[in-house]
């Protein structure tokens, strides 16, 4: 379920630290010839660097250096691949890649505003993803020397937005929430929808919340309507159900009758398609 959170903003530094042992692999050693052991090579120095800072965002980027195997780096708030490689006289390893990712740890909030679209600060950047096939993938970044448009923005789509500063040359996440450049009404019913629990005058229903990539937007609520079958009641009765919800009790029904019930899913933009169940009340005993 993708509802409207309160909006907030949070101040993060977050650190990662690193861990890493040298694996030595010897391409032309016999069983009886030693591998040689890790702690025995010398003069190896690593070098570390960061997906942010090859950005600039926010801050310039450093490569950092050390003969040591730990090593302690900030980064601001979002998803960070971090790479390691040791040299030494003889060459260059493959890049070892760590993954600090924080994504699906945050507290979506909505967005009150953002700073697309306008001039952002020296050292001031910000980082926008996108949700595809059930995950969050990187969008854009945004920094103080790139022109800071909304012409990228698509439509419908739900985007994770991070502001992201540099004070003490130490990248800091200022705010962190989810928006949408432009609502949609939703292009499928809620799903699984289904009757139960009948009694003479009252039925269960419950269903399945839409997938995000059909929501298209924010959900306000659900509207529910019945109208009852051969009976001179012709008006459709409809009144909201609250977003939060996936079960409903549908109560005052007539005893005897039959009804045909729908679901739709509102967002900001208006109600999606609607799921139709039917249900035939017993008569009440006398």
């Amino acid at each position: 379920m993708l509802s409207k959170r309160a909006s907030g903003s949070s101040k993060i530094h977050h650190f990662s630290q690193l861990r890493w042992h040298l694996m030595m692999t010897c391409l032309s050693c016999s069983d009886s010839q030693p591998m040689f052991q890790a702690a025995s090579v010398t003069g190896v120095t690593y070098s570390i660097t960061d997906t942010q800072s090859s950005h600039r965002c926010p801050c310039k980027q450093v490569h950092h250096r050390t003969q040591g195997t730990h090593f302690t780096t900030y980064v601001s708030y979002s998803a960070v691949n971090i790479s390691v490689i040791a040299k030494n006289a003889v060459g260059v390893s493959p890049t070892a890649v760590a993954s600090v990712g924080q994504i699906e740890k945050v507290d979506l909030k909505t967005c009150d505003s953002t700073q697309l679209g306008k001039k952002l600060e020296k050292r001031h950047c910000l980082e926008l993803y996108e949700f595809q096939d059930g995950d969050w993938r990187p969008a854009e970044v945004i920094t103080s020397t790139k022109r800071n448009k909304n012409e990228t923005m698509k439509d419908y789509i739900y985007y994770l937005y991070f502001e992201h500063r540099c004070p003490g040359r130490k990248p800091r996440t200022d705010k962190m929430c989810v928006f949408y450049h432009k609502e949609g009404v939703p292009l499928s019913e809620p799903l699984d929808f289904r009757v139960f629990d009948e009694l003479s005058n009252s039925v269960s229903l419950s269903w399945k919340t839409i997938p995000i990539e059909s929501l298209r937007g924010f959900l306000s609520h659900y509207r529910l309507c019945s109208i009852k079958i051969n009976s001179e009641e012709k008006d459709e009765v409809c009144y909201n159900v609250s977003a939060s919800v996936t079960e409903h009790r549908f109560e005052n029904l007539t005893p005897g009758s039959k009804y045909n019930i729908s679901l739709a899913a509102a967002t900001g933009a208006g109600e999606g398609p609607r799921v139709f169940a039917s249900s035939t009340l017993c008569r009440r005993a006398t």
